[in-house]
């Protein structure tokens, strides 16, 4: 089998797949390092010289794991903060000369495709799929491949807090304010997706395998349990009036939380929330396969 590599750096979080392919993917590793690119992006449609170098040190410690792989070209995307940052082509060529990797800025809709590619790679009948990001959120529904709705909305768990929830004490109107801007957002999408008929939600992203890992008490993460779980709504709502519940602090030391996520964890948590509620999704398939999966797929034609 031939090993292939893949980056995707997001607005929360880069990250690194190594597998092996010969007609489906085989996952070797699957790392994450939250470098919270896209702070302050929101606000001043910039990457700061600081997540930059956080970013380009990830990569290159990435880049180094790949090569002990003997992999020497890693297909390496960026998402939401770089293509909305005003400097993203300064990044792309930084991180071109300090690590020789090339990076591909993608938009909304391709990264919504990739995602779709990976989490619905062995489904079949129509599916919906949920990616909840660090800057945007996407949504995809199709079947067997055939993609029937793309749609990239600027609403991530990142985006959120810093616009609505940036405060430790966050009171009741900024909750609100957040709510129904999300709810306002999301609704057109959903309505579109439940005219398509009866579906299989699914959703990937670090929000909704969090909250996955969260509702299995999991203390140490593992993918395994993780990826397929049915998530219910019942336990979404449960899980924001936790996290609503305690400070900062105490939220960190939840099991299943990654104490890095635990400040957007209650935006992504309000997304994923209004998300099933709008689509009257019940419950949602949890999948640990998601566009860095689905750039393989789509990169190397297997």
């Amino acid at each position: 089998m031939v090993k292939k590599a893949a980056i995707d750096i997001g607005t929360n979080s880069t990250r690194l797949l190594i597998a092996e392919m010969n007609g489906n993917i085989k996952r070797i590793q699957k790392l994450m390092t939250i470098t919270r690119l896209g702070k302050g992006v929101d606000r001043c449609k910039r990457l700061s010289p600081e997540s930059v170098e956080k970013n380009i040190s990830t990569l290159l410690k990435y880049k180094e794991i790949a090569n002990d792989y003997g992999i020497d070209d890693i297909a390496t995307i960026a998402t939401s903060a770089v293509r909305d940052a005003s400097n993203r082509d300064e990044f792309v060529q930084a991180v071109k000369e300090k690590t020789g990797i090339d990076v591909e800025i993608i938009s909304g809709e391709e990264e919504a495709e990739l995602g779709f590619i990976g989490a619905s790679s062995s489904s079949s009948g129509l599916s919906a799929v949920v990616d909840i990001g660090g800057g945007s959120t996407e949504f995809v529904a199709g079947r067997n491949g055939d993609i029937k709705i793309s749609k990239s909305l600027d609403i991530g768990a990142v985006r959120i807090t810093e616009r609505f929830l940036y405060s430790e004490d966050m009171d009741g109107p900024s909750l609100i304010r957040a709510y129904e801007y999300i709810k306002s957002a999301v609704r057109p999408t959903a309505d579109d997706i439940k005219a398509l008929g009866d579906f299989r939600s699914i959703g990937v992203g670090g929000t909704i395998t969090t909250l996955a890992a969260v509702d299995l008490g999991l203390v140490t993460y593992d993918s395994d349990k993780v990826h397929g779980y049915r998530l219910k709504k019942e336990s979404v709502c449960l899980a924001l009036k936790k996290f609503l519940a305690v400070s900062l602090n105490d939220r960190k030391k939840i099991a299943g939380l990654q104490p890095e996520r635990a400040d957007i964890i209650i935006a992504g948590t309000l997304i994923l929330k209004i998300i099933m509620e709008e689509m009257d999704a019940d419950s949602i398939i949890v999948s640990e396969q998601d566009n860095l999966e689905g750039l393989l797929l789509k990169r190397f034609g297997c």
